[in-house]
């Protein structure tokens, strides 16, 4: 009840940070929204979060993610953009939360925020994922009823497809037989190639073990494999096929995304919340150290020590400097580096 009584009190404080941050800390997207809808989105956010540290009540927080989850949709928001959003929650509280508890009730309200904001992420991560693949599965049956609509207008040729895909930022590919037969723009630069040379190029070579993923894929799912680019450069994709008919056989299409920035910002969050637990930590370890190092000089002076017991005392007070130096230099490298960048006359 101490950590939900100082949550309320500290309300407007941390939706004023929070917001401050989105416009600041993590990306274009964010500094574009209005002021006024981050603060309704952060509130809701707070309340949310509020009630599953005080009450384990997952009601508000789920019907949250599925507003955000719509909002940040329709907008072209990515995953990881609206998941670093979650995150700042913790970011903040691991900030004030040190200057108001400590000991045992510092660390069970670190626990309670840590698990509320992984929990939140993963069920978030879930439905965002699940409502976008089902956005990519109607833009797969979108292009496919549309290349049928189109089949006798164009007479099967390599127009309808380019009408359809050509534009389009992900990689499109048709395959047949394990060769591909049609490639867009946006799949040849993503691999390195020309387009021309991608045709009746083994996908096998652009798709590490695709035989395998072949065999265990079913239609509609989204899979994540490792691409191999003309350099044999190795990247992870984001592959999305349904089976169709191209030129009156049967065929494969599908929707390739490179997925590397995806990845590389989870990887980020994942060490950022690591480094924000070791400060935390660190600082209670030190501040601990600190109270037996003055009680150990003072009992030293105070107390009629004979001389081997003073070299023990001694001892002691230079293995509390070692373990405050270590915990320094952790305090030091879990602090994220900022680089001032200018140029200069060499």
């Amino acid at each position: 009840m101490i950590l939900c009584e100082f949550l309320k009190s500290i309300k407007n404080e941390v939706i004023g940070k929070w917001v401050k941050l989105l416009k600041t800390e993590v990306s274009e997207k964010y500094q574009k929204r209005p002021k006024k809808e981050l603060l309704i989105t952060v509130t809701q956010a707070f309340e949310g979060n509020l009630e599953v540290i005080c009450n384990n009540n997952w009601e508000k927080i789920e019907d949250f993610i599925v507003f955000i989850t719509k909002l940040r949709l329709e907008k072209g928001f990515t995953l990881s953009e609206v998941q670093r959003a979650f995150g700042l929650f913790r970011i903040i509280m691991f900030e004030l939360l040190p200057t108001n508890f400590e000991g045992e009730e510092l660390k069970n309200a670190l626990k309670k925020v840590n698990l509320c904001v992984d929990v939140t992420i993963n069920r978030f991560s879930e439905y965002f994922q699940k409502r976008h693949d089902e956005v990519k599965e109607n833009l797969l049956k979108i292009l496919e009823e549309k290349v049928k609509e189109r089949t006798n207008e164009l007479l099967n040729s390599e127009k309808r497809y380019k009408t359809l895909v050509e534009d389009i930022s992900d990689g499109y590919f048709v395959s047949r037989k394990g060769k591909i037969i049609y490639a867009n723009k946006a799949l040849a630069n993503m691999f390195g190639f020309f387009k021309e040379e991608l045709i009746n190029y083994p996908i096998s070579n652009l798709v590490k073990d695709y035989q395998k993923i072949l065999i265990n894929y079913s239609e509609n799912d989204s899979i994540e494999a490792v691409g191999i680019k003309k350099n044999g450069t190795e990247f992870p994709v984001e592959i999305k096929a349904n089976k169709i008919f191209y030129e009156n056989y049967p065929a494969i299409a599908g929707i390739c995304r490179d997925i590397t920035q995806r990845i590389k910002a989870i990887e980020n969050d994942r060490l950022a919340i690591i480094g924000r637990l070791a400060s935390a930590f660190a600082h209670e370890i030190r501040n601990s150290l600190s109270s037996i190092k003055v009680n150990i000089q003072i009992l030293k002076n105070k107390l009629n020590l004979d001389e081997i017991d003073k070299k023990r005392m001694e001892i002691i007070l230079k293995d509390i400097e070692k373990l405050d130096k270590i915990i320094k230099d952790t305090m030091f490298f879990s602090k994220p580096i900022e680089l001032d960048l200018k140029k200069e006359n060499l």
